[in-house]
């Protein structure tokens, strides 16, 4: 929950769209013995440390935009939603 990470159709596809967890998604962890996985897993860079509830709101907003990708019907946005602000936080030793 509240992991950043790269979308990808197929290994080594990432490469601009991305996703943020919204609920726990073991499915996707590298490694998981989940039918119709291809046990890569998927790359994260980011973690949301503030403003999960606005993601919530987000995420049921309409999601109605047609797509022919198994998984992920009716999870895209009809309208985009901008992010005006995201900020890296330091953490000790990085």
């Amino acid at each position: 929950r509240g992991t950043v990470a790269y979308f990808r159709l197929a290994p080594g596809g990432a490469n601009s769209e991305f996703f943020i967890n919204i609920q726990d998604n073991p499915t996707l962890d590298a490694g998981n013995s989940f039918p119709n996985s291809d046990w890569l897993g998927y790359t994260t860079f980011g973690r949301i440390v503030r403003g999960m509830r606005v993601l919530e709101e987000i995420q049921f907003l309409p999601a109605d935009v047609p797509i022919a990708i198994d998984g992920v019907e009716g999870k895209i946005l009809s309208e985009p939603v901008t992010i005006l602000r995201a900020y890296r936080l330091k953490t000790n030793g990085t």
